[in-house]
């Protein structure tokens, strides 16, 4: 059985946690600052192969102690991103498999894009400018003149978020806008996740465009009803921590998202359920070289 040590117990955690333990091919280790939060994620899984640890993944020290005294195979965060540099650096020191989850930076920090054929920084304080694109800029950036990925937001979303980030100057205080957003905006279960991917390009000399069109709504999963976003975030890590564990000699090294193909994930046990909302294949490879290529990925939540 693969070992794993999940970072964070929180609302994709606790998913991230079950899905693998649940599937009888992992030995998990739920790990949190709050060792009640990880507990209580054990206890509702209810598996004898989910342990709850009391770890601050934060102290490099602390988790290179743990990692000693309770080997695994690999290690999945879920922390936020000014935490993973360490828990990366951790995670090369022992040798170890390492993935992370992002938490969504897009309207505080600079993101990049390719635009006019040469990748760009934008910094979006909350405004319309492109998202992150990741490693697709430097795999993809010398054969196309435009990628970008948005998010799709409600009217007037874009103006509340303007005042809170940019005028109440809570884009330097996330910790007050967290517990402002969470005492004002109910959470909810029925959501929905859009994703919409558009490509446009040359294959076989012709000039054309393909899309990848799907929507995921909230699952049952283990006996326990999952928000679409929970589902499509835990979901497609583990079934990337599941191909690179099943698949070692396939990976190694620095392995960017957009080395993972679709239809792989989509036939994984835990990809499958990206597929439940409906699906439309993409029929080919597009070749991109000198016409204009563009990626969009979207998400609505909270519909």
């Amino acid at each position: 059985m693969h070992r794993v040590l999940i970072l964070g117990a929180g609302k994709i955690g606790a998913l991230i946690s079950g899905l693998l333990a649940e599937s009888g091919s992992y030995r998990v280790q739920l790990a949190d600052v709050d060792g009640a939060a990880a507990e209580a994620v054990a206890r509702a899984h209810g598996s004898a192969h989910l342990r709850a640890f009391t770890l601050d993944a934060s102290n490099g020290p602390s988790l290179e102690r743990h990692l000693a005294a309770h080997p695994v195979d690999a290690v999945v965060s879920g922390l936020p991103y000014h935490c993973n540099a360490a828990v990366a650096e951790a995670a090369r020191k022992a040798r170890l498999h390492y993935f992370d989850l992002t938490e969504d930076v897009e309207v505080t920090r600079a993101v990049r894009a390719i635009a006019a054929g040469a990748a760009q920084a934008f910094v979006p304080q909350c405004g319309l400018a492109p998202g992150f694109i990741g490693s697709l800029a430097e795999t993809h950036g010398a054969r196309v003149e435009s990628m970008n990925y948005k998010t799709i937001r409600y009217p007037g979303h874009c103006e509340q978020m303007r005042l809170l980030m940019n005028d109440l100057k809570l884009n330097h205080d996330r910790a007050t806008l967290k517990r402002i957003l969470e005492n004002a905006v109910p959470q909810t279960l029925q959501d929905v996740v859009i994703v919409y991917v558009a490509v446009t390009g040359t294959q076989d000399g012709q000039l054309r465009e393909e899309n990848y069109v799907n929507k995921i709504y909230p699952q049952v999963i283990a006996g326990r009803l999952w928000s679409a976003i929970q589902v499509t975030t835990a979901a497609g890590i583990t079934a990337v921590v599941d191909l690179v564990l099943e698949s070692k000699d396939r990976y190694s090294g620095f392995v960017a998202q957009e080395q993972f193909r679709l239809t792989d994930i989509l036939a994984n046990r835990f990809g499958r359920y990206y597929a439940p909302g409906g699906t439309k294949h993409l029929s080919g490879e597009l070749v991109v070289a000198g016409k204009v290529g563009h990626q969009r990925r979207a998400k609505a939540v909270n519909t």
